[in-house]
């Protein structure tokens, strides 16, 4: 009978080829207390100091991630755009159920070329039941839109100016265009968003949005909501945004900003994912 013999080197190498065929599992979510980085799978086994909610702010252009810089990308109209900046505010974060529901966040500052901002955590205990999914104000409502709402930079550099009615800018979307979309010299854009109320105009900029994915929380847990921002949506959904049709700023323009109200109230945000980690 002939004897096989397996050296130590074959049963390292055999071992390191079962273990990297298989995807990794444990706690993928980087604000629990016993997160794996090397984890590519979650399998539930999260743990939190608090029970609470997560909310996640994730951003694409269409199918494709947002690159700053350095990705072009194709509005409705047809110009070839690059964005720069996309910082912006949202409020009055809530968890809904046909009962109501429970308030989670107050004031948000977002920027995404900041992944720090991108994820909050709250502490307030969402309670057993059944829920319908989260609303949200895009900016601040005219109660909310005061100096007092932030009080620290980077979120006080949201300033909208004094002589417009003051409070914040609700978002500041910017970056270079192609006005001919012929490779010509590129113009910049600046889709500034806030509501006014000075210089003879008065618009209210803020609005509510809900995103709707029924749930139900059977104990304590810890809520994680995904959010998508697409910002192709901005320039494409009802209005076709046309960046050559407007100056630089956008403050002054109300044309402009409505265009930008009716398109953000349509289909820029969506709910993605909703996980419940098991305390």
């Amino acid at each position: 009978m002939k004897t096989i013999k397996i050296s130590t080197l074959s049963i390292l190498v055999l071992s390191i080829l079962t273990f990297t065929s298989c995807k990794r599992k444990g706690c993928t979510s980087e604000l629990a207390t016993n997160y794996e980085s090397k984890a590519k799978k979650d399998d539930g086994s999260c743990e939190f100091d608090n029970t609470g909610v997560i909310l996640t702010l994730d951003h694409k252009v269409g199918s494709d991630d947002l690159v700053f810089t350095n990705k072009s990308y194709y509005s409705a109209v047809g110009h070839e755009y690059f964005v720069e900046t996309v910082k912006y505010v949202l409020s009055r974060v809530r968890v809904n159920s046909a009962s109501g529901g429970v308030e989670v966040f107050t004031n948000m500052y977002l920027d995404a070329g900041d992944v720090s901002t991108l994820s909050k955590t709250s502490s307030i205990e969402i309670p057993a039941g059944d829920y319908t999914g989260i609303t949200f104000t895009f900016g601040l409502s005219a109660a909310d839109n005061e100096a007092a709402a932030f009080n620290s930079s980077p979120a006080t550099n949201m300033a909208w100016p004094d002589a417009m009615g003051g409070g914040y800018h609700f978002m500041k979307l910017e970056g270079f265009y192609d006005s001919l979309n012929t490779n010509s010299t590129l113009q910049a854009y600046n889709a500034h968003i806030g509501s006014i109320d000075g210089m003879g105009m008065t618009q209210e900029n803020s609005w509510e949005i809900s995103l709707n994915e029924a749930f139900t929380i059977a104990g304590a847990h810890h809520v994680e909501f995904h959010v998508k921002m697409d910002i192709q949506e901005w320039f494409e959904t009802p209005n076709s945004y046309d960046f050559s049709s407007w100056n630089n700023g956008i403050m002054m323009e109300m044309m402009a900003q409505t265009q930008l109200k009716e398109n953000g109230q349509a289909d820029v945000f969506s709910l993605e994912e909703v996980i419940m980690h098991q305390d």
